[in-house]
């Protein structure tokens, strides 16, 4: 992500094995764009983050 909080590209670290919960993980982080803008002490013209999601199926 950038300075203004877009995100600039993004990747599955490791896919779930379910192709339906894979999508569903890239659509939702398309729909979280842009994130807030991180505080101005981050100097970084880009930042890297990681974000944990586990899917729960009952």
């Amino acid at each position: 992500m950038n300075k203004e909080g877009e995100i600039l590209s993004s990747s599955l670290a490791k896919a779930s094995g379910v192709r339906m919960l894979d999508n569903a993980t890239v659509q939702l982080i398309a729909k979280a764009n842009p994130l807030p803008k991180p505080p101005a002490h981050i100097l970084s013209q880009r930042l890297s983050i990681e974000v944990p999601i586990r899917y729960f199926i009952r």
